[in-house]
């Protein structure tokens, strides 16, 4: 269990933005697979958050540079930096006013603690060198990066208001993934209580590495069931793909991800679970709704719609959805998905319980705005 309040959010010993009371807040979420940098505006009081801007750069995400760590900061920070310069003196934002926090999630996770470490100097000798000050600069543990998915969420939503009832949130990622929800038992493992606008939350947040869908996917090409997650004739110039044929079958495909999630899945207690009301977050979940065209609100048909269409041979499947880079995947992800959030396996959740969003109350849902708030307060 861990208590947070106000600046212990995040600890007494390197929260220089709650010290500092700075209007404006970056946070860079340092991805598996890329790193973006989001600044935020928090009103006096912490309770109101404005997006500024987002910015992203066509680096490597900083995980990659394990074998190089000193590299990590100029190369894959220092162009997102620059490109925050060049915004800021648009907007008229003075430097001063800006704390920039870098924090890695799943990717770094996986990297070994000494790379990491350097990797995390690195970054911090950049945003320093860069004029900007240094906020925290480290590999945030999944528990927190959930707590950080739910906050955003509720406060997006209006549910920590009185007499509201918080939802719970599913987050898919690409190197692993989260799930958080209130009311779980203090002391609890994977429980954070933290205070947020006056009020005190028991969140269970636990996330689980492995099970992001890139992730799961290696899972899966390791074993010998592969090809039934495919269609016949799968063609694509994907380098994992490419000796990999495709036959698919629902019920096999289903059975080797039943394989992946059974024994991680079972870090969620089901009675806890059974009656929260859940947001589906990430584009690997959202995304593949839009490439179905399916309704948001519809995730529980992700594996009618995979049986229904993907017994059809690649060049029909591909007339028929279109060829982006992530066709490919489009049936191995639409029963990953449904198996680890439906399936008895899994979470074993039901279809009412779940509705995806790309966007609540008009705005992209992001742990680092949840971060942000949790920073400030």
């Amino acid at each position: 269990m861990r208590a947070l309040a106000a600046c212990l959010a995040l600890s007494l010993a390197a929260a220089p933005a709650c010290a500092a009371q700075e209007a404006y807040v970056g946070v860079v979420d340092a991805g598996s697979s890329a790193s973006r940098l989001y600044v935020y505006k928090i009103t006096p009081g912490g309770q109101a958050i404005e997006d500024v801007l987002e910015l992203g750069a066509a680096t490597a995400p900083l995980s990659a540079f394990a074998d190089q760590p000193a590299k990590a900061g100029d190369t894959a920070i220092g162009p997102l930096l620059g490109a925050l310069d060049r915004e800021l003196a648009e907007r008229g934002i003075l430097k001063s006013a800006l704390a920039v926090h870098v924090l890695a999630t799943g990717g770094m996770r996986l990297a070994p603690a000494p790379a990491a470490r350097a990797i995390e100097a690195s970054v911090r000798r950049a945003v320093t060198e860069g004029g900007y000050k240094p906020g925290r600069t480290e590999t945030i543990s999944g528990e927190m990066e959930g707590f950080y998915a739910w906050l955003d969420v509720n406060v997006l939503l209006g549910r920590l208001a009185l007499g509201r009832t918080p939802v719970g949130i599913v987050e898919i990622g690409g190197a692993s993934m989260q799930v958080a929800y209130a009311g779980a038992p203090v002391g609890d493992p994977n429980v954070v209580t933290a205070s947020y606008g006056g009020q005190t939350y028991s969140v269970r947040s636990v996330s689980l590495l492995g099970l992001g869908a890139d992730q799961a996917r290696k899972s899966l090409l390791a074993g010998a069931g592969a090809g039934t997650c495919f269609p016949a004739g799968l063609a694509t110039d994907r380098a994992d793909l490419k000796d990999l044929q495709g036959a698919f079958d629902a019920t096999r495909c289903t059975e080797a991800f039943e394989g992946i999630v059974a024994g991680p899945a079972q870090a969620l207690p089901r009675n806890e679970i059974k009656d929260v009301s859940f947001i589906g977050l990430g584009r690997p979940l959202t995304g593949v709704l839009a490439d179905w065209r399916l309704a948001q609100e519809k995730p529980a048909a992700l594996k009618d719609s995979a049986s229904q269409n993907c017994t059809l041979p690649w060049a029909g499947f591909t007339a028929a959805f279109g060829v982006t880079p992530y066709t490919p995947y489009l049936c191995m992800n639409s029963i990953y998905l449904a198996t680890l959030i439906f399936d008895p396996a899994g979470f074993g959740l039901r279809a009412e319980q779940v509705v995806a969003a790309e966007r609540l109350a008009g705005r992209r849902p992001s742990w680092t705005r949840g971060a942000a708030l949790m920073l400030r307060e």
